[in-house]
């Protein structure tokens, strides 16, 4: 669902309708956050919040949960201000390993501020595509000699990430605004499928 805003509203199960003028490319997901009650044995409705992804700046980050849809997304909104306001983006690790990292000025993530730091085992190319539970690495091209439980775990992923644009692809999404996720953390978007 495409509207007036620049955003796209993917995964809309509460038929919700942005109030925000966001950057064109941008796409929102809305979520609800529920908490179980053992006592009762039901889920109960903490609040709601919102995925967003931008391009303007290149990001993703999560809005607060809060009691409504509306008020998630003029805080998502309001941290995206924030983000692309910052004077100079200096990004920083913290914790990540891989080429993600946080600026330290404005709390912004982004997926690649660093260049990748590992190694395909083979062929040296620069990779974080996958590794072995040893920590060697392996680029798209050699993952056949990765044959660890995580490789696993990645290709499934990224098989179920595929079924999930086919079926988006079914359902006839806005094909301008559809995401096809090639690698895990990264998310590109995809003109002119047909």
């Amino acid at each position: 669902m495409t509207n007036h805003t620049g955003a796209y509203i993917a995964f809309n199960n509460f038929d919700y309708k942005s109030i925000c003028t966001w950057p064109d490319r941008t796409i929102l997901i809305p979520n609800r956050d529920d908490v179980y009650n053992e006592t009762l044995n039901e889920f109960f409705p903490r609040g709601f919040y919102f995925e967003i992804y931008s391009k303007n700046p290149d990001s993703y980050f999560l809005s607060p949960t809060v009691p409504t849809l509306e008020e998630s997304e003029k805080l998502g909104y309001k941290m995206l201000l924030i983000y692309s306001n910052c004077p100079n983006h200096e990004f920083e690790r913290r914790k990540y390993t891989s080429n993600s990292g946080f600026c330290k000025h404005c709390g912004l993530f982004s997926l690649n501020p660093f260049p990748l730091r590992f190694k395909c085992s083979i062929c040296s190319i620069a990779t974080e595509y996958c590794k072995n539970d040893d920590n060697v690495y392996f680029c798209e091209k050699h993952r056949e000699n990765n044959i660890s439980y995580d490789n696993e775990v990645f290709l499934n992923n990224k098989r179920y990430s595929k079924r999930v644009n086919i079926r988006m692809l079914r359902e006839n999404i806005d094909k301008k605004y559809f995401c096809n996720i090639e690698n895990m953390f990264e998310l590109k978007f995809e003109y002119n499928l047909y």
